[in-house]
C-alpha cells in the first residue's frame, strides 16, 4: 500500500487523525496531487480500525477539499491546492451540511457508472449540456407534479417552478416576498442555508417557540402581532 496516515495522539476522534495526517502528508509532498489513495477497506484492514471510521475520514477530506472521489477508479489527492475553510474555533458541530457515510456495501460509484451509461444508450447526452428552459420544461413539471400528487393531491404542473437548486430557490422566496429589514418567522432550529439567504440580503429572522409538533399555535399569533412578519 502506497500510504498509510501516521496518526497523532492529541488529534481527537480517530477519523479527525486520517484527515489530519492526510493533510500534513500533502503538505510536505509526501503526498502529491493526482495520487491514488488506498481504498476505504485496505486502509482500514491497515489500520485495524472499522470501514466506518475511513469512510468519515474520506468525506471529511473530501469536504475540505483534499481529495476527490472519481467515479470507478477510486479516491485521489485533489489537482486544486483550494481548500475549503475548516469550522470555525470554538464550534464542536458544524450542522450546515449532513454528509453520511457514502455506502460502500451498495457500489455507489458502480451504480452512477451504470446510470450514465444507460441514460446515454437512451437519451444522449446533448439534451442536458446547453441551456434548458427557465423554471424547468413541461415534461419536467409534469413529472414533478406527478410525484407530489402523492402527498399533494392538487399538485399542477403549471403551478411548479423548477430550481437549479435549494439554495437558488430559497433566495429567489425572499426576494419575491421582502426586502432589506423585512423579517421572516421561522422554527427556532432553522436551516443555516435560510439563515445565510436571510442575511445575504438584509432580512430579520425570528424564532417562534415550539412543542413536538412544531411551532406553537400562540407563539406564532404573538410573534405575528409583534413583529408583522412577511412571511412565515
Amino acid at each position: 500500500m502506497d500510504w498509510c496516515p501516521t496518526i497523532q495522539s492529541d488529534s481527537g476522534p480517530l477519523y479527525e487523525g486520517i484527515v489530519e495526517a492526510l493533510s500534513r502528508d500533502i503538505a510536505s509532498g509526501r503526498l502529491h496531487r493526482g495520487q491514488r489513495l488506498p481504498t476505504h477497506r485496505a486502509l482500514a484492514r491497515a489500520l485495524g480500525v472499522d470501514l466506518t471510521t475511513v469512510t468519515r475520514a474520506y468525506n471529511e477530506a473530501r469536504r475540505r477539499g483534499l481529495t476527490e472521489a472519481r467515479v470507478g477508479q477510486g479516491t485521489f489527492v485533489a489537482e486544486s491546492r483550494l481548500r475549503i475553510a475548516r469550522t470555525p474555533a470554538g464550534i464542536d458541530f458544524d450542522l450546515s451540511m449532513n454528509l453520511p457515510p457514502e455506502p460502500i456495501e451498495a457500489d455507489l460509484d458502480g451504480r452512477i457508472a451504470r446510470g450514465l451509461a444507460e441514460l446515454r444508450r437512451e437519451h444522449g447526452f446533448s439534451d442536458f449540456l446547453s441551456y434548458q428552459h427557465a423554471g424547468g420544461s413541461e415534461s419536467d413539471r409534469g413529472t414533478a407534479a406527478d410525484w407530489l400528487r402523492r402527498r399533494v393531491r392538487s399538485a399542477a404542473a403549471d403551478r411548479l417552478i423548477v430550481s437549479p437548486g435549494t439554495q437558488s430557490a430559497l433566495m429567489a422566496i425572499l426576494l419575491a416576498l421582502t426586502g432589506p429589514g423585512d423579517t421572516v418567522l421561522t422554527d427556532r432550529l432553522t436551516y443555516p442555508g435560510f439563515k445565510a439567504a436571510a442575511t445575504a440580503l438584509g432580512v430579520h429572522l425570528i424564532g417562534v417557540e415550539a412543542d413536538r409538533d412544531g411551532m406553537s399555535p400562540a407563539a406564532l399569533e404573538a410573534a405575528c402581532r409583534q413583529h408583522a412578519p412577511k412571511a412565515v
